[in-house]
């Protein structure tokens, strides 16, 4: 999140804490007062105020407990930056595939979510800068894949026609992410603490890096497949393609300016 929304966020969230504050410190019968100077059509009871405190308390407690959600992940990601020296990101090639998949194993019930190892031979096969991989002394603790996607699998994801990273495949790779027209993301995984915080930070410089060097991409896909994806596709501002009470769904964040 950036600092501009985490401030804001935390601004109207301090707000209405304080204003929650001054309705519990005046009591029910100075806010009826002064709710009838300030609106006198406005019908007094209880039960009005009561819902009117539940309400608020409600906000107060949903924009603290996002904002401190928010703050934990940027402090996960900064003690990675400046203390995860020994977690080392390398590209991987197509002889990393099955170490690779074998540990993202773990991080899904339902081994259909895990990008199936055709594609991503076929895709590391185009572009050999697809896979990235994190040690740390010698053991893997972290991966994701980025492919490449000509123009129309960027359009069949869009139409819907293209459901999943699975039906992807060698037809539609393009061999440099500057000719790419948008970017999937199949899958992310790491160990939690600061082999996370390790991934996302090395995810989003990648992201950016590429979106600077092209003037062709449009658009970045990925499918939330579990919790933590969903966290993160919502958070960075993507949306869901199709219709998510019937299974995970491809998501799209539009580019419309450069990051």
């Amino acid at each position: 999140m950036s600092r501009l929304r985490l401030t804001a966020r935390a601004a109207v969230s301090f707000a209405l804490a304080f204003f929650l504050w001054i309705v519990a410190f005046l009591g029910r019968d100075q806010i009826e007062k002064l709710l009838k100077e300030i609106a006198p059509w406005l019908p007094m009871n209880q039960a009005l105020y009561l819902a009117a405190a539940l309400a608020l308390a409600a906000v107060v407690f949903i924009g603290v407990w996002s904002i401190l959600r928010d703050v934990s992940e940027w402090a996960i990601k900064w003690y990675a930056a400046s203390r995860g020296k020994d977690i080392i990101a390398s590209h991987g090639s197509s002889s990393d595939i099955a170490a690779a998949l074998a540990f993202g194993s773990r991080f899904y019930d339902d081994s259909r979510n895990l990008i199936n190892p055709a594609t991503c031979r076929a895709f590391l096969d185009a572009c050999p800068d697809c896979l990235r991989l994190f040690h740390r002394g010698g053991q893997l603790v972290g991966f994701y894949f980025l492919f490449p996607l000509n123009k129309a699998a960027a359009e069949g994801l869009l139409s819907e026609q293209i459901r999943s990273g699975q039906d992807l495949n060698g037809k539609h790779a393009v061999k440099s992410f500057k000719r790419a027209s948008g970017i999937y993301i199949p899958n992310i995984c790491a160990q939690e603490g600061m082999a996370r915080g390790k991934v996302m930070l090395k995810l989003e410089e990648d992201l950016r890096d590429h979106v600077r060097a092209s003037r062709a991409l449009r658009y970045i896909f990925g499918r939330g497949a579990n919790e933590k994806g969903l966290y993160y596709y919502s958070k960075y501002g993507f949306e869901p393609l199709g219709d998510q009470s019937l299974g995970p769904v491809v998501w799209v964040k539009k580019l419309q300016f450069k990051l």
